[in-house]
């Protein structure tokens, strides 16, 4: 899906109620638009929680997926899993619609926001790993995702994971019957023939064999290479020659942008993912534990300004040795809680950090946004997200 303005959306108007037995939530504003549906901004008018409001559009061919996407949305909800929650579905004036939460910034938003550039080791890491384990989780259900691409990759601030999306063309390994698959860019050369075989079955003299989870696989590692280079590795043709010196080529213009050995480690992982055969490409719990994923890094500053999460951090707010620390946390703990109900804070005397923790990354969302360049006690407040597992692990940089 696109962000696209106000004035395109056309299946629900802002302002409506929509009455459920599981609710009421009413429609804010449109943030995304696709071939087969919409998604709206919406709240529960209950609780006030903000909710992703996705509405199919009123064309009996879109049915096929509604159906499917429930049916996968209901078998893989688990908890833990990397996989939009799904609250629940309704009809509204012949619109099928479902409640689901609101998650942030797609991956496609976010290397839109690195301009072509190269995302930091740990963007790529901490990405690579959300991926797989949503991917295992399929996996281990039966399931194959089948159109696992950016636009379809989540944030979700509140656990500051990314999720999967959009499970319209999913399907089960034991399914007999099979569609065409896979978005052009991220197909895997056996979707490409099956697809080919979907569009012309009487034409076609190809002996196919139907896609499983490793096309996923195949999906992710282009993903990863995405990210790394900015560019799609299979943006230009469907043709699967020489995989290895296209990724190599690749790698190569960002050789000046990662250390050399995590290139090296990177260039390893990522063939384990595109072998031109299936079966030989790793599964998900395999490239779980590889030892690429162990690169230990940090988040860049563009990630801490970028990754919204409910815990910020605010620099150079004190010096070590200033002996009036306790009135600057206290001052700055009243400054945030302004903003919405804090639930953590802390000073950090070897770095002049302070950090702080808000019941919700909404919250949080908002401070950052009236705090930053903020003067305080004669020094311009810099302000920016901070990662949840840091705070957790009581990890302050």
């Amino acid at each position: 899906m696109s962000v696209v303005k106000e004035l395109q959306f056309q299946e629900l108007p802002t302002g409506e109620q929509l009455v459920t037995p599981f609710g009421i939530f009413r429609v804010r504003n449109g943030i995304a638009i696709g071939r087969c549906c919409e998604v709206y901004d919406g709240e529960d008018c209950v609780t006030g929680e903000a909710v992703a409001l996705k509405v199919f559009r009123r064309y009996q061919q879109y049915r096929g997926a509604l159906q499917r996407e429930l049916f996968f949305l209901h078998t893989l909800n688990a908890s833990g899993a990397p996989i939009v929650k799904h609250i629940g579905e309704l009809e509204w004036e012949g619109r099928d619609v479902l409640v689901q939460e609101l998650l942030s910034l797609t991956v496609r938003d976010i290397l839109l926001c690195q301009e072509g550039g190269a995302c930091s080791p740990w963007f790529v890491i901490t990405l690579t790993t959300h991926i797989l384990k949503g991917l295992k989780h399929l996996h281990d259900n039966g399931v194959v995702h089948a159109d696992l691409k950016p636009p379809n990759i989540l944030w979700d601030a509140r656990t500051a994971t990314f999720k999967l999306v959009d499970f319209g063309v999913s399907f089960t390994t034991s399914e007999q019957f099979l569609h065409a698959v896979q978005s052009k860019g991220y197909q895997a050369p056996e979707c490409v023939k099956w697809n080919r075989r979907v569009s012309d079955p009487i034409g076609t003299t190809l002996q196919v064999k139907r896609p499983g989870p490793p096309a996923d696989i195949w999906s992710a590692g282009c993903i990863i290479v995405e990210s790394l280079t900015g560019i799609r590795l299979f943006s230009d043709s469907l043709k699967f020659e020489d995989v290895d010196g296209r990724l190599k080529s690749a790698l190569s213009t960002v050789c000046k942008s990662y250390p050399l050995t995590f290139l090296k480690e990177t260039y390893n992982f990522i063939t384990r993912c595109l072998q031109i055969i299936p079966e030989e490409r790793a599964n998900a719990w395999d490239l779980l534990c590889d030892p690429w994923l162990m690169y230990h890094c940090r988040p860049s500053y563009s990630d801490l300004m970028i990754l919204p999460t409910a815990v910020l951090r605010i620099l150079n707010v004190t010096d070590a040795s200033s002996s009036d620390c306790a009135d600057v946390e206290k001052s700055l703990l009243n400054l945030c809680k302004k903003y919405g109900d804090v639930t953590g804070y802390h000073l950090e005397l070897v770095t002049g950090n302070f950090y702080v923790r808000y019941e919700t990354a909404s919250l949080a969302e908002i401070a950052l946004q009236q705090m930053t360049e903020m003067v305080f006690s004669d020094r311009t407040l810099i302000v920016t997200f901070y990662p949840l597992i840091s705070w957790e692990n009581e990890e302050f940089y």
